[in-house]
């Protein structure tokens, strides 16, 4: 979704929180994207330790963060996350579109 924009260039992917630590140095993001549950480091503690180390815009992008998981999302913010975007319930078939536009406005 993000690499469809002309205005936006992915420049490294992670798999976990602890990959990603070691590649944001060498990657040089603008802004960083995560989830709030990967393998053996949350988005929360990933956002603290981000911020902690080496400051960046961070959006999180998760399935965690609907209208009701309010708790989760203050903590994201909290940590430095500036700002949340939820994955669509129920996958993206004919809001697709509308929600590729979403994320690369965010």
């Amino acid at each position: 979704m993000l690499e469809s924009s002309p205005e936006t260039e992915v420049v490294g992917t992670a798999k976990t929180g602890v990959e990603a630590l070691e590649l944001i140095p060498k990657m040089k993001p603008d802004v960083i994207c995560t989830d709030l549950y990967m393998p053996k480091m949350d988005g929360l503690t990933l956002t603290s330790e981000i911020m902690a180390k080496c400051p960046h815009p961070i959006l999180v992008v998760s399935a965690a963060v609907q209208k009701q998981d309010t708790q989760e999302v203050f903590d994201l913010l909290d940590a430095g996350a500036v700002d949340v975007f939820p994955k669509p319930d129920g996958g993206l078939s004919l809001q697709y579109e509308a929600t590729k536009q979403q994320l690369i406005n965010k």
